[in-house]
């Protein structure tokens, strides 16, 4: 068993990797294996929360491609295979697919970036340096998106707090060199989301030497939690159209 990958990939099977946002887990992605039909999902398991809580947290974007890169390969040889990120996750899925192709001459039939800004557009409203209380109330306002449990519970947000702080500091510090990537891009961008403009988000087609189209559906920055059916249809539709 690998640090990212929970178990290795059934070699017969098309198959989809997925990134989670900051603060996320691979658990977002579980009901998706039941969901998506004919397509393995393997949610990537980031190191300092799920069950790799107890790992150090990490805030630097290459070194985290690395690692998933060089578990991955393994996984993705002689199949279709597929990535989706959402917001964080899909500056992760790109820059690995670059180094993908670049280095092993292999990439994703198609990336699917739902809730994210084009990488080469810069975060405009940085929160990672805040102090704590401040860090996390700017979370709240913004995405809406930490349980109640998590603010009341003192023991749980020092647990957690570090590699959500870390998630952040790896989206915000980011740097794009704007590299072009093989595979096709499909986007997913929620009608009423304040963090993603639809012009910053129009940028991804900038980004890919292939086809671009996207999708707008119902719901803010965190549709993928609260319009889940919409966004599994879409991923099911792109996947189904790669062999129609």
């Amino acid at each position: 068993m690998g640090n990212y990958i929970d178990h290795m990939c059934n070699m017969d099977e098309k198959r989809i990797f997925c990134f989670p946002y900051a603060g996320g887990a691979s658990n977002i992605f579980f009901e998706w294996k039941s969901k998506l039909k004919k397509v393995g999902v393997y949610p990537i398991n980031y190191p300092g929360r799920g069950r790799r809580i107890n790992e150090e947290p990490i805030s630097d974007m290459n070194i985290l491609i690395r690692e998933i890169c060089e578990e991955m390969i393994s996984n993705i040889r002689d199949c279709p295979f597929y990535f989706f990120g959402h917001s964080l996750g899909t500056k992760i899925q790109y820059e690995l697919t670059f180094m993908l192709q670049n280095e092993y001459g292999i990439f994703p039939e198609a990336l699917i970036v739902s809730g994210g800004n084009a990488p080469n557009i810069k975060e405009k409203n940085p929160i990672h340096q805040l102090d704590d209380e401040h860090f996390i109330k700017s979370i709240m306002e913004r995405y809406n998106s930490i349980p109640k449990e998590f603010i009341d519970n003192e023991e749980l947000k020092k647990l957690i707090l570090p590699s959500l702080r870390s998630d952040f500091i790896l989206d915000e510090t980011y740097i794009c060199k704007q590299n072009k990537v093989k595979s096709k891009i499909y986007g997913i961008i929620g009608k009423d989301d304040s963090e993603v403009k639809i012009e910053d988000f129009l940028n991804w087609k900038n980004l890919t030497e292939s086809d671009f189209k996207y999708i707008a559906i119902e719901g803010g920055h965190m549709f993928i939690n609260n319009r889940k059916a919409d966004v599994i249809r879409f991923i099911q539709e792109v996947i189904d159209e790669s062999y129609a």
